[in-house]
């Protein structure tokens, strides 16, 4: 895992603010088996980023209460722990290190892991049903709501994990590999963005615009994903590095060999920069956030 000394500086204006809304979420809940396996996913220690993408948006068009989008941001943390509670299974992945720690079928057992991902994604669901409060937030909720369910279904993360899985079988052409990783990450990290936006009543240009940001930056974040597990070690990754060479899959990496892929960082940068350039210095926490992205230890 990376120090918290290497994050950029709007980690640590919103970190405490997410992991506090998440605290609440579990503090009088873990009473039984299903609800300890949820929060031992959910609470385990990550980089928050797609709760602090969804604040970073807000931010952006001016809005500074925080509180009041702390818990429906978390749920786009608890929907994330979902996938990642199914991604590490035997079926799927079949990974033992997740965040550092032992993944949660290796704790709880496949069938808990199972249930506990389903719980995770439903009440991440239910939150953004329910929050912002407010008869004012009425309409952004559901706009919001309606964004988060198109990026994680039958066209977004779910589809992008059937195409991984599909993918062990026959090698992906850069097409249809950078289409599957966009799906598989990209769509909830840019979902975020939007969710930001829309509680923050931004307008429909800008909005185009963090989704312009959010599709580089999602694709940014699997290539730096796809390096790392080259070249680093599980200290620093929290999971088992170099999986998919062991498991012979095709990524960006083993596509493009390490020097284009690295090449390939500085142009989805790239991208990312340019796609916030019309929100001019008020962008400048998202700018931090891809540069972070891009300069993940290699």
């Amino acid at each position: 895992m990376h120090p918290e000394t290497s994050l950029p500086k709007v980690f640590k204006e919103f970190l405490p603010i997410i992991e506090n809304a998440l605290q609440k979420i579990f503090s009088e809940k873990n009473k039984n088996i299903l609800e300890k396996s949820m929060a031992y996913s959910a609470l385990a220690k990550g980089k928050r980023i797609r709760p602090v993408l969804a604040l970073c948006a807000y931010k952006l068009f001016g809005k500074e209460d925080y509180e009041t989008i702390a818990t429906s941001s978390c749920a786009l943390e608890l929907i994330h722990a979902y996938s990642l509670v199914h991604d590490d299974l035997p079926a799927m992945d079949n990974d033992d290190l997740r965040r550092g720690v032992p993944t949660n079928h290796k704790v709880f057992g496949d069938a808990i892991a199972i249930l506990a991902g389903d719980a995770l994604q439903t009440l991440g669901i239910e939150m953004l049903a329910l929050y912002p409060e407010g008869s004012a937030f009425r309409s952004r909720r559901l706009k919001a709501l309606k964004v988060v369910l198109s990026a994680i279904g039958r066209e977004g993360m779910a589809l992008g994990q059937a195409m991984d899985i599909e993918e062990k079988e026959e090698d992906f052409d850069e097409e249809s590999l950078l289409r599957m990783h966009f799906l598989k990450t990209g769509r909830l990290i840019e979902a975020s963005l939007l969710c930001g936006g829309i509680w923050a009543g931004a307008k429909r240009r800008e909005i185009k615009l963090l989704s312009d940001f959010g599709k580089s930056l999602g694709i940014l974040f699997q290539l730096s994903d796809d390096i790392l597990d080259e070249v680093s070690t599980a200290e620093k990754l929290g999971k088992t590095p170099g999986k998919d060479k062991r498991d012979k899959k095709t990524t960006l990496v083993s596509l493009w060999g390490m020097e284009k892929s690295i090449q390939m960082v500085e142009h989805y940068l790239s991208e990312c920069l340019i796609a916030l350039s019309p929100f001019g210095d008020k962008a400048q926490d998202l700018r931090e956030i891809a540069r972070f992205v891009a300069k993940r230890d290699f």
